[in-house]
């Protein structure tokens, strides 16, 4: 077959110059329309590190890189997802990680809990905290030993010894009522 060659910057008009299709020097493809509908019943490809731009300028894309992985990138904004409906919801797979920096500090579901990874500590920036369940805090390694929380709730009437960072061993107790 024979090729029909055009001059670069030509418009292929369909009803008017509005709905068109040229190709500039640079070698970019051009669609001018109000929309652009793909009916197929297949799939459209994009190849690997080629990104889809959003609006007027390159700061919003996604690219699917050589490594497989989807980039979405906005460097004048946010990125949300919202579900469609208002009873939505956005689903991340369990023991798939949400990574901040590294999969090293991350936070995942294994199903049962929420596991925070990497983190020396959580803050809570709220005046109001309510918990529906049970939450197992017993206590804290500090370096001048452990420090005990009130574990109202366990029938304790007897607790094992310890040593201290001081090397002092110290029997911990607990009575019928579940203070220790």
């Amino acid at each position: 077959g024979k090729s029909v060659i055009f001059p670069f910057n030509s418009n292929i008009a369909f009803g008017s110059t509005n709905n068109s299709i040229s190709v500039s020097t640079s070698g970019s493809m051009i669609l001018n329309s109000n929309s652009i509908s793909m009916n197929t019943t297949d799939f459209v490809r994009i190849s690997n590190n080629v990104p889809l731009y959003f609006g007027n300028d390159n700061s919003t894309f996604i690219t699917n890189t050589t490594n497989n992985n989807l980039q979405i990138t906005n460097s004048d904004g946010n990125i949300d997802l919202t579900p469609q409906f208002s009873s939505g919801s956005i689903n991340i797979p369990t023991y798939n990680y949400l990574n901040f920096g590294s999969s090293s500090n991350s936070i995942y579901s294994n199903g049962d809990k929420l596991i925070l990874n990497g983190y020396s500590a959580v803050d809570i920036t709220s005046s109001t905290i309510s918990f529906a369940g049970d939450i197992n805090i017993i206590g804290t390694l500090t370096a001048n030993g452990f420090e005990w929380s009130e574990t109202l709730g366990i029938q304790a009437t007897g607790f094992a010894s310890g040593f201290e960072a001081t090397g002092v061993e110290k029997l911990y107790h607990g009575d019928s009522q579940g203070y220790i």
